[in-house]
């Protein structure tokens, strides 16, 4: 850190000057100097906002409020992001943290236009463009568009390299299969994904199983779920 203090206080100029403000601002997080780091990330958008650096400080900027529960101040350097820099890597993670942001919020026609934005556009890297996909599949489990959900399901399990996010992505595709009528199909989807989540995520993929059964008028089919769900993700006293 402090050699990067005195590169800028010697070179304020230098081609090197913005990669050396981002190593200092990284130092500042490392030692979890949060203030000092939002501070100097306010610099860097000021003094270099030309650097090809710039999407990558207003994400880890709006990171960084994120962490610190400042949501508001987030999404407003998260939508200057996804519009200054769409076709980045950086622009297309921002995009799927304000779509959160806007899921949070249940403000779902916002999420759902952001999401396509960011799956639509091939120069964005492929993982961003799965996640995207993956998030606007989830949201059409509500019933929305099963049909479009299926969709982007499939693009999501074709873009991914992710082991995480395929099972995921096979456990949102289950429920879109009841939804459509291959409710067999579905069951066996989503109780073969489990297999390959983390225990939360497979405990929440197997309580929206059951509650998606429900929802579709399958009663006896729903009971045996949610009771899967006590057995396996649940303690004595019935805590999850």
């Amino acid at each position: 850190l402090s050699l990067a203090v005195r590169f800028e206080e010697t070179f304020p100029n230098h081609a090197s000057a913005p990669e050396v403000l981002r190593l200092r601002i990284k130092c500042l997080l490392r030692s979890q100097q949060y203030d000092e780091a939002l501070r100097w990330m306010e610099v860097f958008e000021t003094r270099h906002a030309e650097s090809a650096d710039m999407p990558d400080n207003l994400l880890d900027h709006a990171g960084l409020l994120m962490e610190l529960n400042r949501e508001a101040e987030a999404a407003e350097l998260l939508k200057r992001l996804a519009s200054d820099f769409p076709y980045t890597e950086a622009g297309g993670q921002g995009a799927l943290w304000l779509g959160q942001l806007y899921l949070k919020q249940r403000r779902y026609d916002a999420a759902r236009e952001l999401f396509e934005q960011v799956r639509k556009h091939p120069a964005i890297p492929a993982e961003p463009r799965a996640q995207a996909a993956y998030f606007g599949a989830d949201l059409e489990t509500t019933g929305t568009n099963v049909t479009a959900g299926l969709d982007a399901v499939e693009e999501a399990l074709r873009l991914t390299r992710s082991p995480e996010l395929r099972a995921r992505a096979r456990a949102v595709r289950g429920r879109l299969w009841v939804q459509a009528g291959r409710v067999e199909d579905g069951v066996r989807e989503v109780r073969s994904a489990v297999r390959s989540l983390t225990d939360r995520d497979a405990g929440l993929a197997q309580l929206a199983l059951a509650d998606t059964l429900l929802n579709a008028g399958l009663l006896e089919k729903a009971a045996r779920e949610y009771q899967a769900y006590l057995d396996a993700f649940t303690d004595s006293e019935g805590i999850a």
